[in-house]
């Protein structure tokens, strides 16, 4: 998966203001966007992340907001890191444009 959302840049940051979970039936497959959270459920604040491969272990675990319809292959050319240092990475990329649009069925 790759995170964003921290203001910080470190992995600590966000807005102060926690997220009531919402837990969904939705699968966390390639291109699923849910809310990053702390151990307690009801912790996400700013911080989110895509899905690159399919990750059902996550499902119902995390608050699934969204899928990336378009460029998921722009998001396999963002820089990965080692896994043994939970996926940190130096200098990482950054988000420089991001359009979330409503799918209103009815």
């Amino acid at each position: 998966m790759a995170q964003t959302g921290d203001p910080k840049g470190n992995g600590t940051g966000g807005s102060g203001q926690n997220i009531k979970a919402e837990f969904s039936r939705e699968p966390h497959m390639r291109g699923a966007v849910s809310m990053a959270r702390a151990q307690n459920v009801d912790s996400a604040d700013s911080q989110f992340f895509i899905v690159l491969s399919a990750s059902n272990f996550l499902d119902g675990q995390y608050t699934y907001w969204g899928k990336v319809t378009k460029g998921m292959e722009f998001m396999d050319m963002v820089k990965k890191g080692d896994s043994s240092d939970n996926g940190s990475v130096s200098n990482p990329d950054i988000i420089v444009k991001m359009q979330v649009a409503a799918d209103v069925k009815e």
